[in-house]
């Protein structure tokens, strides 16, 4: 039985270190993924200036981990239809298409959540910067 276990946990460490090791692929190799970390911190910097409540984080930490999670597939479908169609093949572009356009409905959605969120914080902050000058 403890044999078992520690198989087991043997096995899961092994995913997690492979997952690991795809996070770091994915932010040394694409360019997006810095960008989108990049506007992940900024809206998280937002967060903490505008104070937002429980429910507000859990909406922008959807939509930001949806972003990133879509470009991570997005990355992972391109490089999969490059190793097997080296050739221009146009099924492999429409494969490449469809997963660049998931993640433009990602960001632009978590745009729209973002605005939702913070619009009423920034014509707050707007309003209040009227009245103090």
């Amino acid at each position: 039985m403890l044999l078992k276990i520690i198989n087991f946990l043997a096995l899961e460490i092994a995913s997690i270190r492979h997952a690991i090791v795809g996070i770091y692929t994915f932010i040394k190799e694409e360019k997006h993924a810095r960008i989108h970390s990049l506007g992940a911190g900024g809206i998280i910097s937002f967060g903490y200036f505008f104070q937002i409540n429980g429910v507000e984080w859990c909406f922008l930490l959807l939509a930001i981990s949806a972003v990133i999670v879509s470009e991570i597939l997005n990355s992972a479908v391109e490089r999969l239809v490059d190793l097997c169609s080296p050739q221009f093949h146009p099924l492999a572009k429409k494969a490449k298409d469809l997963a660049a356009a998931s993640v433009l409905v990602a960001s632009v959605i978590g745009a729209i959540i973002s605005l939702i969120i913070f619009m009423p914080y920034l014509w707050l902050l707007t309003c209040q910067s009227t009245y103090i000058s």
